[in-house]
C-alpha cells in the first residue's frame, strides 16, 4: 500500500514538473477545471446517493417496526373475539 502510494505520487511529480513548465491558455485552464468539477461533482453524487440510499433504508426499518408493533398492540388489545 505504501510503494503505491509513493509510486502515485512520483507519477504525480513528474506530470506536475511538466505541467509547471508549460503555460496554459485561458481556455485550456477553463476545460481542465471543468473536467475536474465534474469529475468531483460525479463522485460527490455517488457518494451523496449512497448516504440517502442507507438514510431510507433505516428509515423503512424503522417504519416497519413501528408498524408491526402498532398491529400487535392493537390485535392484543381488541375486544373482539373472532379476532382472537
Amino acid at each position: 500500500m505504501a510503494t503505491a502510494l509513493a509510486t502515485a505520487l512520483v507519477v504525480r511529480n513528474v506530470d506536475m514538473s511538466l505541467y509547471c513548465s508549460r503555460t496554459y491558455s485561458w481556455d485550456e485552464v477553463i476545460k481542465i477545471v471543468d473536467a475536474a468539477v465534474r469529475e468531483r461533482e460525479g463522485l460527490l453524487r455517488k457518494e451523496y446517493e449512497m448516504v440517502v440510499q442507507e438514510k431510507l433504508a433505516e428509515q423503512f426499518q424503522f417504519f416497519t417496526q413501528f408498524n408491526q408493533d402498532y398491529i400487535h398492540r392493537q390485535l392484543r388489545e381488541s375486544q373482539f373475539n373472532y379476532m382472537s
